[in-house]
C-alpha cells in the first residue's frame, strides 16, 4: 500500500504530461481569439497575415479590421513564434523543401567599387501595407455585407483587383486605394449562377504608433 501511495504522484504527473502533449498543436497558430498586448490593449479574433522584418511589425486582422502591430508590443514568447511562422510581408511563403543556394562571388577586372543596393523606400512599404488593409476590408464587405439583389442571391466567390495605394495630398498617413471586385453569384431559388463586377474606393489612415484603420469605404458601381 505504501508503494502505491509513493508512485501515485508520479503516475498523475505522467498522465498530465500526456494530456498536455495530446492537446498542444505541432505548429504555433496564427489565429487568436484574444491577444493581450504589452501596452494594455486587448485584440479579439486576431489573424496574423504577415511579418515585415524591416520594420519589425505584424500585419493582422482584428475584429474584422486590418492593422499593423509592432512586434515589441507582443509578449515575448508569442512574438518570437510569430516572427518565425508568419508569412513575410511582400513575399511568398516557401515550402521549405528547396535548399538555399550559397552566395555567389562575382569578380571584376575593373577597380570600381561594387554597386550597393538602394535603401528600402519607406513610402513604398507604407503604401503596400495600406493596400493590403484595403483589400482585406473589400473582401469582408463583398463576402458578408454585399447585397446582391433578392434574398435568394448569395455570393459564392470574390476576387479583388486593387491598384497601388496612393497617398492622399494634404493628409499625412492617409492613403486611397481604388479597386474592382469580381463576384460569382448563385441564385438559391432559381438554381442559377451569374457573375457581377463592382468598383470601390477605400481610404485608410495610420497615425504614429497606431494601426492602420479604414476610415471610408464607398462603392463606385
Amino acid at each position: 500500500m505504501k508503494t502505491i501511495r509513493a508512485l501515485l504522484p508520479l503516475l498523475l504527473a505522467l498522465l498530465s504530461a500526456a494530456s498536455t502533449a495530446a492537446t498542444e498543436p505541432d505548429n504555433p497558430t496564427l489565429e487568436f481569439k484574444r491577444l493581450d498586448l504589452l501596452n494594455k490593449r486587448t485584440l479579439r479574433d486576431v489573424v496574423v497575415r504577415s511579418y515585415d522584418a524591416k520594420t519589425d511589425k505584424f500585419l493582422v486582422i482584428a475584429g474584422g479590421k486590418a492593422m499593423t502591430i509592432p512586434a515589441s508590443l507582443v509578449p515575448a514568447p508569442f512574438a518570437d513564434q510569430l516572427r518565425q511562422n508568419a508569412p513575410a510581408s511582400g513575399g511568398t511563403v516557401s515550402s521549405g523543401t528547396d535548399p538555399i543556394p550559397p552566395p555567389r562571388t562575382v569578380t571584376s577586372s575593373n577597380t570600381s567599387p561594387p554597386a550597393t543596393a538602394p535603401a528600402p523606400d519607406a513610402s513604398a512599404t507604407a503604401a503596400a501595407a495600406h493596400r493590403a488593409a484595403a483589400i482585406d476590408r473589400a473582401l469582408t464587405f463583398y463576402r458578408y455585407e454585399y447585397v446582391a439583389g433578392s434574398a435568394a442571391m448569395r455570393v459564392d466567390s470574390v476576387k479583388i483587383d486593387a491598384e497601388p495605394a496612393r497617398a492622399v495630398p494634404g493628409w499625412s498617413g492617409r492613403y486611397r486605394t481604388l479597386g474592382k471586385a469580381y463576384l460569382e453569384l448563385f441564385d438559391t431559388k432559381g438554381w442559377s449562377a451569374t457573375r457581377a463586377q463592382s468598383s470601390f474606393e477605400i481610404i485608410t489612415e495610420q497615425k504614429p504608433d497606431e494601426p492602420i484603420v479604414v476610415i471610408d469605404f464607398s462603392r463606385k458601381s
